[in-house]
């Protein structure tokens, strides 16, 4: 992967999209870029873990700090992220 795509090598991974929560923009089988040292932002996206379960979500903080996730596909509900999420 060339150096326009990868900032920081030591904390870029490749992924494989496993669920249709965000198409038509990423569908299952696309590879992703996943870098852990980025700064989150709202709506950025994202990959990661809540409460074992892997999710990708386009991420949203709003002014009172509440963070929901955002599936692409409307199929996918929001997920309102909770204090007593892991």
């Amino acid at each position: 992967v060339g150096e326009e795509l990868v900032k920081n090598l030591t904390t870029t991974y490749v992924a494989t999209a496993w669920s249709d929560s965000m198409e038509p923009l990423i569908h299952t089988g696309d590879l992703l870029l996943v870098d852990r040292s980025l700064e989150i932002k709202n709506g950025h996206y994202l990959a990661g873990v809540i409460n074992g379960g892997w999710f990708m979500k386009r991420f949203w903080r709003a002014p009172d700090g509440r963070i929901t996730l955002y599936s692409e596909n409307p199929d996918h509900s929001p997920i309102e992220v909770q204090e007593y999420m892991n």
